[in-house]
């Protein structure tokens, strides 16, 4: 999903219900975000998946290699 950034916060309790997080990355252009620690719990960047396609949360590892 190029056209959005995604978020990479393994440890979000919001995580599966975020868009940002479980939609499917663009395996050639994908921007990311990482929300700051404090902001988790009210995230503004929190973009619910009501309304979308159910996806498996990214299995993405940015720091692999």
């Amino acid at each position: 999903m190029a056209d959005i950034s995604m978020c990479t916060r393994e440890d979000c309790p919001q995580k599966k219900k975020c868009h940002r997080f479980t939609a499917i990355p663009s395996p050639h252009w994908q921007s990311y975000i990482r929300i700051a620690n404090n902001r988790m719990k009210d995230c503004d960047m929190f973009w619910n998946n009501k309304g979308y396609a159910k996806h498996e949360p990214s299995k993405l590892n940015l720091h692999s290699e």
